[in-house]
């Protein structure tokens, strides 16, 4: 993530040129701008490490690419309120310190996704 992040800033800065871009340039650009949105975090209130995990694997599996920027910070709730509701049991055990395995990761992903379907559905952008 930190790589395609580096790599968004600088063509960021290179769009501020007023150069026109392709369409692949226009892509990268829109999700490190809502990879700039996730790492957003109210001061003096950091989220929950698990919770952050959930969010920054939605965004790696692309469950936020159809997600309007203006929508990002509700989208991160919807994750992080399903994480909470459905997989407890996996908040647990990366409390712990253990890593999830593939069907763990799989179930996640699909529950978010599922979570995040009206977000995308109802989105005009």
């Amino acid at each position: 993530m930190r790589l395609s992040y580096t790599q968004f800033e600088e063509l960021e800065a290179f769009a501020r040129f007023g150069t026109r871009l392709d369409e692949r340039t226009r892509r990268t650009i829109e999700h490190g701008t809502r990879v700039r949105e996730v790492f957003k975090q109210p001061p003096g209130h950091p989220l929950p490490v698990a919770e952050q995990l959930a969010v920054f694997l939605a965004v790696d599996e692309g469950l936020f690419e159809y997600v309007p920027v203006h929508a990002v910070v509700d989208a991160e709730r919807l994750v992080r309120a399903t994480l909470r509701e459905r997989f407890g049991d996996v908040v647990t055990r990366i409390e712990a310190g253990e890593q999830i395995d593939r069907e763990t990761r799989s179930r996640l992903v699909a529950a978010f996704r599922a979570a995040l379907d009206s977000v995308r559905q109802g989105s005009d952008d």
